[in-house]
């Protein structure tokens, strides 16, 4: 007699039915999902359905199979029939033109960090969302000026990035023959956001932390006296160093990989590689540091350490400093900010400061990193004495 099979484990469902969703890009094989019901089985299959015809919509209009999920969830699913009766009438939806631009004007010509945070985060969290459902030559000037007045809330910078991605994509469309003017030509672009102020150490504060962080975190005292952004701080390697000509060398920056996981190591911001004097100080503290990987602040199995991960790290200890010896809490890019305030504070030539940040020009150093406190300022005027009375 044969024995009875075992019922499969359902996850406290009634019924469940595995299809094939797709197919690994690199290995062929095909990707499978489970789908369930509480109801029947023909109830699964229904899901299944739906799952596919959103999976298919998303790869043909590039926006987020999370938002088309959304929209039906919610209530909406007349986004979804729009989606479905433009593709029908074959015209070029502009959020599959957004993201096909992007993809193919953008993201080769800039690191992956530029890519995923300014570019990609920007396309799918703001502009495909806004314009689902339009056509590229559906879309009018007054829509886009709607689109930045309901977006005023945000920075100047996001603004700004939106209103070039957009100005980017409608010429290319232009270009590509898919409408005949670019509506994002003549918009007004107005920021209603608090500009939040960027912090500095002052000379105390920087005195302070460079004593704190000596033994507790040393990473923070070389970036204080180089002034590196945090991927490229983390992309240090050994070979970068010369403690003969007391110099080091920006060779690389790391940026997480959202795409695949892990890292991508990539050139420094805007290809600004550069040879720059090293301080005693910085020298002494990495002479005191484990040279057992390539890497200066390696991550765990040795490699290149994810930005991500070494940012937390130094919010816990940034913390801590705060507690412990009062410091205010900085970002990591406030350690930059500091180290070119720091210059300035000593009378540094401005030129100089871009040439040890790595800035393209002396505009970005100065709008974007000295920060100057109101006793820095006042350190600046003549000393007035009272003049004697006769």
């Amino acid at each position: 007699m044969a024995r009875p099979k075992k019922a499969k484990p359902n996850h406290g469902r009634l019924y469940e039915i595995k299809r094939t969703i797709g197919h690994d890009p690199e290995t062929g094989e095909a990707v499978r999902k489970s789908f369930y019901s509480d109801t029947s089985k023909e109830d699964a299959i229904r899901k299944y359905e739906k799952y596919m015809k959103l999976l298919r919509l998303s790869m043909r209009t590039g926006l987020p199979f999370e938002t088309l999920a959304e929209a039906e969830a919610v209530g909406h699913p007349e986004v979804v029939e729009r989606l479905l009766e433009a593709q029908k009438q074959g015209k070029k939806l502009f959020s599959a033109w957004m993201t096909e631009y992007g993809e193919t004007y953008l993201k080769p010509n800039v690191s992956q960090n530029t890519w995923n945070y300014s570019y990609k985060n920007n396309i799918d969290k703001h502009i495909n969302p806004y314009f689902e459902g339009d056509a590229v030559d559906e879309i009018t000037p007054i829509k886009i000026q709607r689109f930045f007045n309901d977006k005023a809330h945000l920075s100047k910078s996001v603004l700004s990035k939106l209103h070039m991605l957009l100005f980017g994509a409608f010429d290319a469309a232009v270009d590509n023959g898919l409408c005949r003017i670019n509506p994002a030509k003549k918009v007004k672009v107005k920021s209603t956001a608090v500009k939040k102020s960027k912090r500095a150490f002052t000379e105390r504060e920087l005195k302070i932390a460079l004593e704190y962080f000596r033994d507790e975190f040393p990473d923070v005292v070389v970036a204080l006296e180089s002034g590196v952004r945090p991927g490229e701080l983390v992309g240090f390697m050994w070979s970068d160093f010369d403690f003969e000509k007391m110099t080091y060398s920006v060779n690389r920056s790391i940026a997480k990989n959202s795409e695949g996981g892990g890292v991508t190591i990539n050139p420094p911001k805007k290809d600004s590689y550069r040879t720059n004097p090293m301080t005693r100080r910085m020298a002494r503290t990495l002479k005191s540091l484990p040279t057992t990987s390539l890497y200066v602040f390696p991550g765990p199995q040795g490699g290149p350490q994810n930005p991500n991960t070494w940012a937390q790290k130094f919010e816990r200890k940034m913390a801590a400093a705060h507690r412990e010896v009062g410091l205010p809490i900085l970002t990591p890019y406030e350690l930059r900010h500091t180290f070119a305030t720091h210059l300035k504070r000593l009378g540094v030539d401005r030129y100089i400061i871009q040439m040890l940040m790595g800035h393209s020009s002396v505009d970005v150093s100065e709008k974007h990193y000295i920060h100057l406190s109101i006793d820095d300022l006042r350190k600046a005027l003549p000393d007035e004495k009272p003049s004697k009375v006769s």
